[in-house]
């Protein structure tokens, strides 16, 4: 096998385990946001969220620095990020409250991405880093909104602040699976 579809491998692999992740956070974050349940259950099944949530971000993370980077320096950031998801994992089983760890941990990384996207947008002009920008700009403006816990608006029913998040963060995505559908086509440019 050449080299080129051993790195091409390498990172289907990794975006795979950023929706994956991303999925599993999900379907989980919306059974336990919309089934009543005992407040001790709920609480048990932050923590698999939790886990959810920092390994998709992981990935997320390790998909930017395998752009950024040559292919050997780059699985070590994989080491890197897997290492930094465990300790933001380990940090939330002792912290009652641990959303805004979860925020800071998610907005720092997503920065990085930001700044590694932009890099490669305006250095290599391809069509991919065209959609990832806004769809990280969109994500984060979904971060900073659901941090902010006394908004809401009623449309047909209320949103609260985690009923925003999630509205605004689906165009997000869209444009982020725009994205990496574009970054594992081998034609890519503008």
């Amino acid at each position: 096998m050449n080299k080129t579809s051993t790195r091409n491998r390498i990172k289907q692999r990794i975006w795979l385990c950023f929706f994956l992740f991303l999925g599993l956070a999900s379907f989980l974050g919306a059974f336990v946001h919309g089934v009543e349940m005992l407040s001790q259950m709920r609480s048990y099944l932050w923590h698999p969220l939790y886990l959810f949530l920092a390994l998709s971000v992981a990935f997320f993370v390790m998909g930017a620095l395998f752009e950024l980077l040559a292919e050997k320096n780059a699985k070590k950031g994989i080491i890197l990020m897997l290492s930094m998801a465990f300790i933001f994992f380990s940090i939330t089983a002792f912290l009652p409250d641990s959303f805004l760890v979860f925020i800071i941990y998610e907005g720092s990384c997503l920065l990085v991405c930001l700044v590694i996207f932009l890099f490669k947008l305006f250095r290599t002009q391809k069509a991919s880093y065209l959609f990832m920008v806004p769809g990280i700009l969109v994500t984060i403006l979904a971060a900073v909104l659901q941090s902010i816990k006394n908004i809401s608006f009623h449309f047909i029913w209320e949103f609260d602040h985690n009923g925003i998040f999630h509205l605004v963060q689906i165009p997000g995505l869209i444009l982020i699976f725009i994205s990496v559908r574009q970054l594992l086509n081998k034609r890519n440019i503008l």
